[in-house]
């Protein structure tokens, strides 16, 4: 009865590291966007740097140590001193004077990153009860959500706030994950102990459905890569011509409303609609790419938010389906995580490159403004229309 409410207590508390973690981060993305747009006067393409350059590091780490854990276990032990770097990390942005600069903090943040998060998910994971996996890693990626819907409301509410007192606040929330973690890896040690995967020689080798969801999630990734980093806060704000704090308002609201209508798609691939539920991400991505290029206050949050539905959702049934059926399910973890911060990463620079070739270009059509920029990643969206519809026949 002990080790059952230890491990109920450890689940709260990786869910709780999540929320926190992810609010205390994501408070720094629009602080360091509008530095590097209003105080460096970077382009659009460079500002996109900032956050594909965390992506890739954080892919990059993501796989291996996912690898190295299925092979040493213990290895989690480190995450709580990955976390604590990284929230120190966060205050160093207060000496950024170049755009160089940042890009390799962040992806100093972005190797942290992916010591981190990917490990988190794969613990929920394995400690869940086996019948409640996907609906408690639905509740870990929600309240994650809820952090990153949070962290533009506290950003709306500090925006005259020095920078120092912002990246002061930012790295609190974050030293407060790190200590969730510690702690609910220490009610759980046991577990982590004693976990031992069967041998399997040192190839790392997925099956076929697992490549499947591994690329399909590279380019559903690629192709919502707008909504995410800090290209989102200067394509909106100047779209809409918003001010910093309507802009973090907007996305708030827009991340809310993703957040409920994703847990409803993840409620739905438990009673046994996995198939239909995927197909459904990939629709909402090809539907949401024409929606954000016009410029019109009720329509482009719209894209914005089948966007982000399409990717919240996309989360939690893409790590249930690995930890129930890969045979290296920290690798396999780390894996769609290595595929979706790469999408991410590439569709940023695809983006902001053709917003920065195409910010004037603009055709007017029922009196609505149409920007040529989205339109670019609709050519890596026809996959994800193939494979929806070879779900759903």
């Amino acid at each position: 009865m002990k080790q059952y409410g230890e491990t109920w207590a450890s689940i709260i508390l990786l869910i709780a590291a999540g929320f926190t973690g992810t609010l205390g981060f994501r408070l720094s993305i629009p602080v360091i966007a509008f530095l590097g747009r209003d105080i460096l006067q970077l382009s659009a393409f460079l500002v996109s740097f900032f956050y594909s350059g965390y992506m890739v590091s954080r892919a990059l780490s993501s796989i291996t140590l996912g690898y190295i854990v299925d092979r040493v276990p213990k290895v989690i032990y480190l995450v709580p001193l990955f976390a604590a770097v990284f929230a120190l990390t966060i205050y160093c942005y207060i000496y950024a004077d170049n755009w160089i600069f940042i890009v390799l903090l962040r992806m100093v943040q972005g190797f942290l990153g992916g010591c981190i998060w990917p490990l988190v998910q794969y613990l929920v994971a394995q400690i869940s009860p086996q019948n409640l996996k996907g609906r408690i890693l639905s509740v870990y990626f929600a309240l994650g959500s809820t952090g990153i819907l949070l962290g533009n409301v506290v950003y709306a509410t500090i925006v005259d706030y020095p920078l120092n007192h912002k990246l002061a606040i930012s790295t609190s929330f974050f030293l407060v994950a790190a200590l969730f973690m510690l702690t609910a890896i220490y009610l759980t040690r046991q577990r982590i102990a004693y976990y031992r995967r069967r041998e399997r020689g040192s190839r790392i080798s997925f099956e076929h459905p697992v490549l499947n969801v591994v690329f399909s999630g590279f380019l559903l990734a690629l192709c919502v890569a707008f909504a995410f980093g800090d290209i989102v806060y200067i394509y909106v704000s100047e779209v809409l011509s918003l001010t910093r704090s309507d802009t973090a308002l907007l996305l708030a609201f827009c991340s809310g409303l993703s957040i409920c209508f994703s847990y409803i798609i993840s409620w739905f691939a438990d009673k046994g609609y996995e198939r239909e539920t995927l197909a459904l991400t990939y629709i909402l991505v090809v539907a949401s790419i024409p929606l954000i290029s016009i410029g019109s206050i009720y329509i482009l949050p719209l894209g914005l938010t089948l966007a982000l539905i399409s990717i919240r959702a996309f989360h939690p049934l893409s790590r249930r389906y690995v930890a129930l059926h890969c045979s290296m399910p920290a690798t396999g973890i780390g894996a769609i995580n290595m595929a979706t911060n790469l999408g991410i990463s590439l569709g940023l620079i695809v983006f902001s490159r053709a917003y920065d070739y195409l910010e004037n270009v603009k055709t007017a059509f029922l009196g609505l403004k149409i920007n040529y920029a989205p339109y670019i990643l609709l050519i890596f969206a026809i996959p994800l229309i193939i494979f929806a519809v070879k779900l759903l026949t």
